[in-house]
């Protein structure tokens, strides 16, 4: 069985700042797409949460 083509065939997740209202601005700028693992403490206010977009097993 052949894998699905590109971007389905890629384990990406994204991740939002557990701390959003720490910014302190109206613009929500902490989000990222990550394809790596990633660094638990991401965001410099504090953790973020990773939600998968594709998982294949």
């Amino acid at each position: 069985k052949t894998p699905p083509p590109p971007p389905f065939n890629a384990n990406i997740a994204l991740i939002l700042s557990r701390q959003a209202k720490a910014i302190g601005d109206f613009d929500f700028d902490a989000v990222f797409i990550s394809k790596e693992a990633s660094d638990n403490n991401i965001y410099r206010r504090g953790g973020g949460s990773a939600f998968p977009l594709f998982c294949l097993v």
